[in-house]
């Protein structure tokens, strides 16, 4: 932000900021549907970390975006990371 003409940080380390307050109110749902759910503790546990998983690898993906400056949708065609071109 104090090196951008005005004043703002990257689109994606916006978007990472956000997502990590939404997913953290996820995951409190999460651990307290858990607690209550009559599934077993397996079951519970799995779910939940197959959720965080997701949502580490979401964020994670947001800051490698913001980091690289390199697009300001990452569905938009064609996929890039950094300077590379993906493959469709």
């Amino acid at each position: 932000m104090a090196r951008s003409e005005d004043a703002t940080s990257p689109v994606y380390v916006d978007i990472a900021h956000r997502s990590s307050l939404l997913y953290s109110f996820a995951a409190l749902l999460l651990a307290a549907f858990s607690a209550h759910s009559v599934l077993a503790d397996w079951v519970n546990t799995t779910a939940a970390v197959a959720a965080l998983m997701f949502f580490a690898f979401a964020i994670g993906t947001y800051v490698i975006h913001g980091l690289l400056q390199d697009t300001d949708n990452q569905l938009r065609r064609p996929h890039r990371l950094g300077k590379r071109q993906l493959p469709s």
